[in-house]
């Protein structure tokens, strides 16, 4: 089915040529000669994108823009301007168009706007049904974001959910691995059946296989009665492998028999006992290396790595941490008898710089030492541990808003280069009182890398 996109032009011969370069490019045109019914029409029909000329007879082709905005800020509008382009083009960019192009324009100009329109509104979609995905998780699940590191796990979990295969969960401490098993769990095709999770690293070594596939009475000294595994007890639902990578070679080939046959057999037993489970496994170790030092199986890997899912650290999405720190206020506030309280600005710039080694485990650890620490009045850096920057007299300003260092204030690390990017490009535009084309030149940027990168600064 071609896709529908808006000609909003008054000019008879050139809506038919935007016609014709349209159909060239299999996409339908809905012509307009002024802007009367258009608004009528976008709130009937969905177009990926409008193409809108700014002197129509009826009205400002601005004013329209805004309108257009305003009911529908995910399609992208191409203005086509005449008069003073180039500065008309700036005004409309402000107002919120996707791009402009100045008349005369030129069949290649015409197409690349278009294309490009078209790769952000189907972006877009995407990152909208994404976010809904992740939202919905968040609510149930507690995986709290909205990053593009979180946008990519909720898709990666959304692959599996009906999948049913083994899926390996890989990332560093306190990165939410039994969070996420605990979801795919409870949103895929064994919901009703149960979750039983195991971290192979708390059981002792001798007895991993008893723990795991059961035992019979008088099995060995002590197994004074029948004991059933964990496998067992996942039958119908999933078994969560915590830390897989400690497991004992002589488990790994237990393990492995049990997901190429689908049975188990009890220690001191004589039958085999079919089990239907799912293997959600998880490592902050690196099995690939673990295989190439004989540590691990390799043909347990392939067995358990069907479906990898990296989890991101915590200092690769600190765009979340807000959020993050409002959910663990609202969660702890309500057991304490606190109302939520507020954090001032200068308490998140501190936890945003901070390296996190515990990932979001260490921030749930933070947030309720902080709140303990405020009682309920609002968080400043002085309520915050020492390891993350507390200390700092309440009010007191952290940096100045005038210099950019390379080291954090508080930490002495060297911040990351985006960080530091950001940074110049959001004081830049600051200093120019938020006048986006002088912004450009301060900095020697395009128009589209300026914008680009703010965009990122507000997400």
């Amino acid at each position: 089915m071609s896709r529908l996109v808006f000609v909003i032009e008054d000019d008879p011969g050139t809506r038919e040529l935007y016609a014709f370069w349209l159909k060239q490019m299999d996409l339908e045109a809905r012509m307009f000669p002024s802007a009367d019914g258009v608004l009528r029409a976008l709130a009937a029909d969905a177009p990926v994108a409008i193409c809108l000329d700014l002197g129509l007879p009826d009205k400002p082709g601005l004013e329209l823009l805004r309108e257009i905005r305003e009911r529908q800020p995910q399609v992208p509008v191409i203005v086509m301007t005449g008069d003073d382009g180039a500065q008309s083009g700036v005004t409309a960019i402000k107002a919120g168009a996707h791009d402009y192009l100045v008349k005369p324009i030129l069949p290649d100009e015409f197409d690349s706007a278009v294309l490009t329109a078209l790769q952000r509104h189907d972006l877009e979609v995407e990152v909208r049904e994404l976010r809904l995905q992740l939202g919905r998780q968040q609510r149930a699940h507690g995986l709290v974001g909205q990053s593009s590191a979180m946008l990519r796990l909720a898709s990666q979990i959304g692959m599996v959910l009906d999948a049913d295969v083994p899926v390996l969960l890989q990332g560093e401490t306190g990165t939410g691995k039994e969070l996420v098993a605990r979801t795919i769990h409870e949103n895929g095709k064994r919901a009703r059946g149960p979750f039983v999770p195991v971290n192979c690293g708390a059981i002792p070594k001798d007895l991993q296989e008893s723990y795991f596939f059961g035992h019979e009475r008088g099995a060995f000294t002590g197994a004074d009665r029948l004991r059933r595994g964990f496998f067992e007890e996942a039958h119908k639902g999933v078994i969560f492998l915590d830390e897989i990578g400690e497991l004992t070679l002589d488990a790994q080939v237990t393990l492995l028999r049990v997901l190429e046959e689908g049975t188990v057999r009890r220690v001191a037993g004589d039958r085999e006992i079919h089990v239907d489970v799912q293997v959600v496994s998880a490592t902050h170790r690196d099995l690939r290396e673990m295989v190439a030092e004989g540590r691990f199986r390799e043909d347990l890997f392939f067995r358990l790595v069907v479906y990898p899912i990296d989890l991101p650290p915590l200092r690769e999405r600190v765009g979340d941490i807000p959020m993050l720190v409002g959910h663990f206020l609202r969660l702890y506030a309500k057991g304490m008898g606190l109302a939520v309280p507020e954090v001032a600005e200068s308490t998140l710039r501190l936890l945003t710089r901070h390296l996190w080694p515990g990932n979001v485990r260490e921030l749930q650890n933070v947030v309720q030492y902080a709140l303990l620490a405020s009682r309920g009045e609002p968080i400043e850096p002085s309520h915050l541990p020492g390891n993350v920057g507390g200390g700092t007299p309440p009010g007191q300003v952290v940096d100045d808003p005038d210099v950019i260092t390379l080291r954090d204030p508080v930490t002495g690390e060297l911040r990351t280069f985006d960080d530091l990017e950001l940074e110049i490009y959001t004081k830049a535009r600051s200093l120019t009182g938020g006048n986006m084309s002088r912004t450009a030149q301060l900095l020697g940027v395009g128009r589209a890398t300026l914008y680009r990168k703010l965009n990122l600064t507000v997400a």
